[in-house]
């Protein structure tokens, strides 16, 4: 029986990161938290997918990073991956509209 439930729990998951991922908007900018609001970065969104990404949910969101802002973890602004200009990918329910949401 539990098994059953980490299935329903599973697809629960599943289904909610998908209406997320349909929710992002191309083109709009959010914040990719990497730590609540006070870690992360501002991200222009290039492409959303429900495609199935590398931790096996399905939303792949692409965006390019567009301001930085890591103070909690300095040594990450000189990390290639959050530069300006910088392309990666994501999963769509670590994008906030407001950055206040992360926290």
């Amino acid at each position: 029986m539990a098994r059953q439930y980490r299935r329903r729990s599973n697809a629960d998951a599943q289904k909610r990161i998908e209406a997320r991922t349909n929710e992002i908007v191309i083109g709009d900018t959010y914040w990719l938290s990497s730590f609540g609001d006070s870690d992360g970065h501002y991200v222009k969104i290039i492409d959303t997918s429900t495609k199935q990404n590398r931790a096996g949910w399905n939303s792949t969101v692409t965006y390019e990073v567009v301001s930085s802002d890591v103070p909690s973890y300095p040594h990450m602004l000189t990390m290639d991956m959050y530069a300006v200009g910088a392309i990666g990918t994501c999963n769509a329910t670590n994008l906030y509209e407001n950055r206040n949401d992360a926290a």
